[in-house]
């Protein structure tokens, strides 16, 4: 039976304090707290720091992005703990997109500036 092979590596320029994943094609951020609610802020609130930290996004962009492109989900419910994660595909963490807000909604466009 063959084995899963994964490479780790240390990421020294994204300040986070809960696990960052990166695959193939998302970022992955994580929360844990005692209940569900708890989980979930943490979670997005480190997808809307990395989104600004790695991303370049304003504070304000990241909320409109992360509201149409972040999707959020349950890890784990273990031993009392709580753990949810935030996802957003990497194309749109790595700053290639422009976000432009408008009165009626959010527009998402290639990087012209």
């Amino acid at each position: 039976m063959g084995g899963i092979v994964t490479r780790s590596k240390l990421a020294t320029d994204i300040p986070v304090s809960a696990p960052l994943l990166l695959t193939g094609s998302h970022w992955y951020t994580h929360g844990f707290g005692d209940g569900l609610d708890q989980a979930m802020a943490m979670a997005a609130d480190q997808m809307l720091q990395l989104l600004v930290d790695r991303g370049g996004f304003t504070m304000d962009e990241a909320y409109s992005l992360a509201s149409v492109a972040v999707d959020l989900g349950v890890t784990q419910v273990v031993d009392g703990t709580v753990g949810c994660h935030a996802g957003i595909a990497r194309e749109f963490s790595a700053g290639d997109v422009s976000i432009q807000v408008m009165s009626r909604g959010i527009c998402l466009a290639d990087r012209l500036w």
